[in-house]
């Protein structure tokens, strides 16, 4: 605690806790910007629910090249799971990898569009209008709390409190 961190004991897993977890988050907010949504509108909706960063803004700051993998080590483990979006992999090939490369999503600032909407574009179909703010957290939270109640019911994490933890200080 002296660091600002608290420890959450889990069982070796893939992804352990919190990576699991966001990984449900994240590929549901690329599934809506593939459909059409505007990364500006997803993370603003997940803003105003109360996370410290939009799915997209997050996504930029990691880095494309380690979600592409993420998906990719996820997918081998959880093969009943739905595969991986397709955007991170064509961010990669675009070398449009966030803000280490001079932007993805958002240019290097994370204010502005940057060089990954073309990508973005290509892959998205247009679905009319904006999906609502209250189905964006809808879509983005609950497959994270569902994941979470995997981790409890397969015994890789102890508690709802370890949970709970893990996800306020992780994420």
């Amino acid at each position: 605690t002296a660091l600002g961190k608290f420890p959450v004991v889990v069982k070796d897993s893939p992804g352990f806790l919190v990576n699991r977890c966001l990984g449900a988050y994240m590929n549901e907010a690329m599934v809506l910007m593939m459909g059409g949504d505007e990364p500006e509108h997803v993370d603003k909706a997940l803003l105003n629910f109360g996370m410290p960063m939009g799915p997209a803004r997050l996504l930029d700051q990691v880095g494309w090249d380690i979600a592409a993998n993420v998906g990719e080590v996820m997918a081998k483990a959880f093969p009943q799971a739905p595969p991986p979006p397709t955007l991170p992999a064509a961010m990669v090939e675009a070398g449009t990898l966030g803000q280490k490369s001079g932007g993805g999503l958002y240019d290097k600032t994370g204010k502005k569009p940057g060089p990954g909407r073309a990508v973005l574009k290509r892959l998205q179909t247009d679905s009319g209008e904006p999906t609502p703010a209250e189905e964006i957290v809808a879509r983005l939270i609950y497959p994270m709390a569902n994941e979470a109640y995997r981790l409890l019911g397969d015994g890789i994490v102890e508690s709802e409190d370890d949970i709970d933890l893990g996800m306020v200080f992780g994420t």
